[in-house]
């Protein structure tokens, strides 16, 4: 399109009187956009354990780290070396 051309299309433009909006140009607006929205998926007992799941995770650690600290703290004349090898090997 050549310069002369478009500067006629715009002065044409300009000089057009502006459209008026109908009264409810909100409503049809908001109506179009919830049409358009997809339905909102409620969440299963799946969806919130998997939500869950590294929560979960983290705390299972947390407990155990507490209870193999506790047990060294507590039980500290225990020689854990000897334990284990009478329970893998059997011996007694």
């Amino acid at each position: 399109m050549n310069e002369a051309k478009q500067q006629k299309l715009f002065e044409a433009a300009r000089r057009a009187p502006a459209i008026e909006a109908p009264p409810n140009f909100v409503a049809l607006v908001i109506a179009a956009v919830r049409r358009e929205m997809p339905a909102a998926n409620t969440p299963t007992l799946v969806d919130a354990f998997a939500a869950l799941f590294p929560r979960f995770a983290i705390a299972a650690v947390l407990l155990i780290a507490v209870s193999v600290a506790a047990d060294f703290y507590f039980d500290g004349g225990v020689d854990y070396k000897t334990a284990t090898e009478q329970w893998f090997f059997g011996a007694e």
